[in-house]
Formats: structure tokens, C-alpha cells, sequence
């Protein structure tokens, strides 16, 4: 798997980033200290889920993309369900701010995606 990331802001964040693991990816998120709590697991999910994710920017912090190589949307959301890291609330759905939910479904997505990877060679 390869993720790429932009990071616009903040300033000691700023930069071209390759990851090869979506835990990896998240724990970097981590060490953002502009970010809301929920947002690195919905930045970790939505590129599980489709594999891009367009820019989002505030006076805080900013990304003016990610692409990541591996994505499935149903194995995505089967996966963040089972982790705690989507969970419904009435009739929507939201993402955990939980950190150890959003790490828990990055091993597990990024298990399977090398489960996949191994069966393709």
C-alpha cells in the first residue's frame, strides 16, 4: 500500500509525505496538534473507503489532498464498524473521536490489505 499526502498547514507539518501503511499515516495525523480529535479517523476512513480525499484547509491547519493505492469501500466499512471507529447514531452514522478506535481499524484494514496484496503475487 502507498499513501500520499499534501500538508499545506501547519508550518512544522508542511510538506509532500509517503506512507506505506495507513497506521503510519495516522499516527503522523496524531502529532498534528491543530487537529480536532475526530479528524484524523475520518481522514484514515474516507481513504480507506475511496482512496482520495480533496483538500480541506482552515486558519489551523490544511491538506490539499491524499491518494492511497488500496481502498474497499465494503471491507472499509465492515472494518470501521466492527473497530468502534463508525458507530450510528439514530438514523446517521459518525465517526469516532477515539483514537485507539481509529488505530484499531487501521491495523485491521492495513492487515487485510496485505492479506490481499500477498494473494495477488
Amino acid at each position: 500500500m502507498k499513501i500520499k499526502i499534501k500538508c499545506s498547514a501547519p508550518k512544522y507539518a508542511k510538506g509532500e509525505y509517503t506512507f506505506s501503511s495507513l497506521e503510519e499515516l495516522l499516527k503522523w495525523l496524531l502529532t498534528i496538534r491543530a487537529l480536532p480529535k475526530g479528524l484524523p479517523g475520518g481522514i484514515v476512513f474516507k481513504l480507506a473507503k475511496d482512496g482520495k480525499m480533496g483538500g480541506i484547509a482552515t486558519a489551523r491547519y490544511g491538506f490539499e489532498g491524499a491518494e492511497c493505492d488500496f481502498h474497499d469501500y465494503f471491507l472499509a466499512r465492515k472494518l470501521a464498524r466492527e473497530t468502534g471507529l463508525l458507530r450510528s447514531r439514530g438514523l446517521s452514522e459518525v465517526i469516532s473521536r477515539d483514537p485507539e478506535a481509529a488505530l484499531a481499524f487501521a491495523r485491521a484494514f492495513d492487515r487485510e490489505a496485505r492479506k490481499r496484496e500477498a494473494k495477488r503475487r
